[in-house]
């Protein structure tokens, strides 16, 4: 009888090791995912600030060349 308790409490104890090296890994398997997603947000937000940018160039293109459109047209006259 004691020798089945002592071999229910042995597994008992690998149980709880393995679990507890499972619940380890996965806390830094969730700390490597929230590390990259939050590496992908800053990346995000850098690539929505050069779009800005290059719109806001574009945009200031734009206008001059309606400029010099205009001008070509006026000394053109």
């Amino acid at each position: 009888m004691a020798n089945l308790l002592a071999k229910a409490i042995r597994k008992r104890d690998d149980l709880l090791k393995k679990s507890e090296a499972n619940f380890l890994q996965a806390r830094e398997d969730i700390k490597a995912k929230v590390a990259e997603v939050e590496h992908l947000d800053s990346v995000v937000k850098k690539l929505k600030a050069s779009i800005q940018d290059t719109q806001k160039e574009k945009n200031q293109r734009e206008t001059e060349t309606t400029i010099l459109r205009t001008e070509i047209q006026q000394l053109d006259q």
